[in-house]
């Protein structure tokens, strides 16, 4: 392998932003930690933060590159509120609603029925 080959493009926030997830989602369980969910908060997150790349392996620290860690902080839970505001998938309890309209829907059909 190459040296070349072995350098690769990171974003120096991008540790911080999944430790700060991590960090939150098991503190607060109103938060999704579905994949899914966890990569929207994820770009969300890190398209709220300013750009940090490097490339790897570099002799930087990349704690001298990250954002501060407050503010990794501020822009995870604003991704976590938005996220679980509108969430690519079904709420579980819209889930446990919507399958009682279709059974209480059932039921009507069949007496309308007979």
């Amino acid at each position: 392998m190459s040296a070349q080959s072995a350098m690769k493009l990171e974003n120096a926030n991008y540790e911080r932003v999944i430790l700060a997830i991590e960090r939150l989602t098991v503190a607060n369980p109103k938060y999704c930690q579905c994949m899914r969910c966890r990569l929207d908060v994820t770009a969300i997150a890190l398209n709220g933060l300013p750009p940090k790349y490097f490339i790897s392996p570099s002799s930087m620290e990349i704690e001298e590159l990250a954002s501060p860690i407050l503010m990794v902080e501020a822009s995870v839970l604003y991704a976590l509120e938005r996220v679980s505001e509108r969430p690519h998938h079904e709420r579980p309890e819209s889930k446990k609603i919507s399958d009682n309209i279709k059974n209480i829907s059932g039921k009507i059909a069949e007496k309308d029925i007979e």
